[in-house]
């Protein structure tokens, strides 16, 4: 039997944004995908009794998920997070089904400060100045986070989305 071959980078993004999509979708929620290079936001989502709207950037990779020997633990690549108070960041891990697909969804702000943290950590661990100040460097950052912590915590975390629509003070 043949190989499949690995999903190109941009349609494992794409799978992600349609997961997202189908559960916004299913939670009763009306989300649309923005089309094109939308920076910062890749789909919009309405609450329909309310017209409330919020701002959903998906990051998705299908290699998230890091097991080493004592604790489970997840990581994405991130550009330089933007915040908006209606923001909300949904990190997908496409698993090998759809039962073992996972999002974590986070508050913009929650994004900023944990890759900050996460950049701090990843400099301390430098060989020299020269690649602590590499990491430091906040072009490309990174996330990650604990199963036992905050993946427990932000694990499916949809209420977000309408706490989103709350402090972006929609009418």
């Amino acid at each position: 039997m043949a190989r499949t071959p690995a999903p190109r980078p941009n349609e494992v993004g794409i799978a992600g944004e349609f997961y997202v999509l189908h559960m916004l979708a299913r939670l009763g929620y009306s989300p649309a995908l923005t089309l094109g290079n939308t920076k910062g936001v890749d789909i919009l989502v309405t609450c329909p009794s309310t017209s409330r709207v919020s701002r959903v950037e998906v990051k998705t990779s299908a290699d998230a998920l890091r097991a080493p020997k004592d604790r489970r633990w997840w990581t994405w690549l991130i550009g330089w997070p933007t915040s908006a108070p209606n923001q909300v960041f949904c990190f997908v891990h496409l698993g090998a089904s759809v039962a073992e697909t996972r999002c974590f969804l986070f508050q913009a702000a929650d994004v900023i400060a944990l890759e900050a943290e996460c950049r701090a950590a990843y400099a301390a661990e430098a060989k020299d100045e020269a690649q602590r100040q590499r990491r430091l460097d906040p072009a490309m950052g990174s996330i990650w986070f604990y199963e036992d912590e905050k993946g427990n915590e932000h694990g499916s975390a949809w209420h977000l989305i309408d706490e989103a629509m709350t402090a972006a003070g929609n009418p």
